[in-house]
């Protein structure tokens, strides 16, 4: 049984920070999680900045209130969750995402909270659970469910690479150059397709070599970048088989479902070399 599980700022919504950035005129506060990968780091930098400008929620919650979802986002939503349940995994915050969350049919959220003084000042931010992304997908795990994840930052990495599938959508460059393994989405329907296993296919190049009598089939897939499948038919299993020197057997999966082109278009095995 799956669940997808998507990040909500640029993946379903803009960065609320940076539009806030814009209309302050602060273009410090364009930094996210895709500058800044320690997202307490970057909380607390943004709660001292605010109280120096004298800017309370009520400025944040203003700002918010004009933003609407990225183009097709809701269109995206709605289809997808016609054929799985969709969970929204956001570092975001309750009294940020209510308003975003009414514009997109009111999915369900998993967030955490500001703590807000008299006077209107966020005072400090308090995070649900320590990794909350990652905890609730293993929890969601622990009761039965295959998660499917997508987000666009560093603060999403846990929770792509430790569920069944997992894909960037418009990732940054820095992050898809030191994550090559993690398929990247450009446009809704690529990630709707990628979403729903039952829509994904696979892609494979396929090289033939000649050698010793026998023709081994090299299959290269484009989230491997250290290994590949080869095939080689056998009319007896007893048969000696010698490979060419170029190839490195790394083990025998013949038997291993994993493998399988419909498997691997649902789930790619990382297995340790």
């Amino acid at each position: 049984m799956n669940i997808v599980c998507l990040d909500m700022e640029g993946v379903l919504v803009p960065e609320i920070w940076i539009a806030f950035a814009e209309e302050s005129g602060i273009p410090e506060l364009r930094r996210t999680t895709r500058d800044e990968p320690d997202y307490d780091k970057l909380m607390r930098w943004r709660i001292d900045l605010l109280r120096q400008r004298g800017l309370k929620l009520s400025a944040i919650q203003e700002t918010i209130s004009r933003i609407d979802p990225l183009p097709g986002a809701k269109a995206f939503l709605d289809e997808l969750r016609k054929d799985t349940q969709v969970v929204i995994l956001s570092d975001t915050f309750d009294q940020f995402a209510m308003p975003l969350m009414a514009k997109l049919g009111y999915p369900t959220l998993l967030c955490n909270t500001l703590a807000v003084d008299e006077e209107g000042y966020i005072t400090r931010h308090i995070m649900r659970c320590e990794h909350s992304k990652l905890t609730t997908v293993k929890a969601l795990q622990s009761i039965g469910y295959d998660t499917i994840a997508s987000g666009d930052s560093y603060n999403d990495l846990e929770m792509i690479l430790h569920s069944k599938a997992g894909f960037l959508f418009r990732g940054p460059e820095k992050i898809k150059q030191d994550y090559p393994q993690i398929k990247c989405c450009e446009e809704y329907g690529e990630l709707l397709k990628n979403a729903d296993p039952s829509l994904r296919c696979i892609e494979k190049r396929r090289w033939c070599l000649e050698y010793g009598g026998r023709l081994f089939e090299i299959d290269i897939f484009p989230f491997w970048t250290d290994r590949a499948i080869v095939e080689i038919e056998l009319t007896d299993e007893a048969q000696t088989l010698s490979f060419p020197p170029e190839i490195e057997v790394i083990r025998e999966i013949t038997d291993d479902g994993r493998y399988t082109n419909v498997a691997l278009a649902s789930a790619v095995p990382y297995d340790e070399i």
